[in-house]
């Protein structure tokens, strides 16, 4: 039997980031004996009309995909108009690239809704949803959420019940050995709060420090708190509110971050609107740590955490709940067993591995070489007026005029469809 062709795209595939982390272990397990694997990635290109600034690209990735048999292969972007809703790339080479592969299916991990260049290419399309946004294109045959959190928001969107599963990424169970202790001066009985989090200021969260400088001074335990990588706000917030908060640069290179998060006693999850899922989280857990967060605007991250530990409502309880593991060491030991235990048996490779492999394959019994053809939008619908681009360049370009027009931007999408 011939190899079913797998074409990833993923646009700023090689990027510091969930998505992408999660395409590129993905990539890297499938059997290869089964499967070709093509990763198509770019570098990601200005947006237009945003103030959106994407993760740093990783190169180092490359070689790992190289290593494992995947083919990267990558393709230009000069800029993407995010006031359309495709979010269509201009000056790309990627079509051009595309058609050199042979491919029998394309796999993304993405947003969730109908995007450029998914819904001008005439193959089964396999989604692994992040964010639980719907796409009604006809080629696009399964969407796998992240979370059941995500497959609610998906189901609630409109997305297709008959075509909705759900499967957790997968996290390295071989972490590091060592830590950090030593070449950070830690002493035995100082307890060690902290996160890590890629520099971006769009997942910044102030609750967390907040928390932290509520419980400081109620607590005879010696404390520190380190944070890996994380947007400059908490340096800003951290001189507002008193508190010395050690600062590590970020890291690349996974084992300096399994290192950082054995020399932590306590994770103190931190990201503003929280998780789709919540890999930091599921790092975590995977280190034995225990985990403090809260509800959020996203809360794929409650069902990571599960029954280990209580999921805060506020920073009071947020607050009080690091207290508790503060000074209860036999819960706090307790919590991390529990957390270690969770993640080895739902986040593993071989789960994943299995779960997408059988995917691959009943997809391409049903929809493979050409069996069933799908329509697909043509590529020149960029060329035709739209209002709804129109009004969502003029709030990017006057977003003070518009701001004193609030309550009908927060209808505009309603008003204009």
């Amino acid at each position: 039997m011939s190899k079913i062709n797998i074409s990833f795209i993923q646009y700023g595939g090689l990027a510091y980031g969930g998505a992408q982390k999660q395409a590129i272990s993905l990539a890297k397990i499938l059997d290869k004996n089964k499967f070709t694997v093509r990763y198509f990635w770019s570098v990601p290109a200005k947006d237009l009309y945003s103030d959106l600034i994407h993760p740093t690209t990783n190169l180092q990735y490359l070689g790992e995909l190289k290593e494992s048999g995947v083919e990267p292969v990558e393709f230009k972007v000069r800029a993407r108009d995010i006031s359309h809703p495709y979010h269509p790339w201009q000056q790309t080479d990627f079509f051009e690239v595309f058609k050199k592969y042979p491919a029998d299916i394309i796999f993304s991990v993405r947003a969730g809704h109908p995007e450029f260049p998914f819904v001008h290419l005439n193959l089964p399309i396999v989604e692994w949803n992040v964010f639980g946004q719907a796409d009604a294109s006809q080629n696009l045959v399964t969407s796998v959420a992240v979370s059941p959190w995500v497959q609610k928001e998906f189901l609630k969107n409109g997305g297709k019940q008959e075509i909705s599963k759900i499967c957790f990424p997968a996290i390295n169970s071989q972490t590091e050995t060592e830590d950090l202790r030593g070449e950070l001066n830690i002493k035995p009985e100082e307890i060690i709060l902290g996160f890590h989090q890629r520099v971006d200021d769009g997942i910044f969260g102030s609750h967390t420090l907040e928390a932290f400088a509520k419980i400081k001074n109620h607590t005879q335990k010696p404390l520190r708190f380190f944070i890996l990588g994380g947007s400059e706000k908490y340096k800003e917030l951290a001189k507002d509110l008193h508190l010395k908060v050690e600062f590590l640069p970020l890291a690349m290179d996974y084992s300096r971050v399994s290192k950082f998060l054995n020399t932590l006693d306590i994770f103190c999850h931190s990201a503003g609107l929280g998780e789709s899922v919540g890999l930091a989280v599921m790092e975590a857990m995977m280190h034995g740590l225990p985990v403090v967060s809260i509800k959020s605007w996203n809360n794929g991250h409650i069902d990571v955490i599960g029954s280990t530990n209580k999921v805060s409502e506020s920073v009071d309880e947020y607050a009080q709940n690091l207290l508790k593991l503060i000074e209860d060491e036999q819960f706090r030991k307790s919590v991390a067993q529990a957390s270690q235990v969770r993640a080895k048996e739902n986040f593993s490779f071989e789960h994943m591995n299995r779960f997408f492999e059988n995917i691959f394959q009943d997809t391409f019994e049903k929809y493979g070489a050409g069996k069933k053809p799908f329509q697909v939008l043509p590529q020149d619908i960029y060329n035709h007026f739209s209002f709804y681009r129109f009004a969502y360049r003029m709030l990017a370009r006057y977003p003070k005029v518009f701001k004193k027009l609030l309550p009908l931007n927060r209808r505009i999408k309603d008003l204009i469809k």
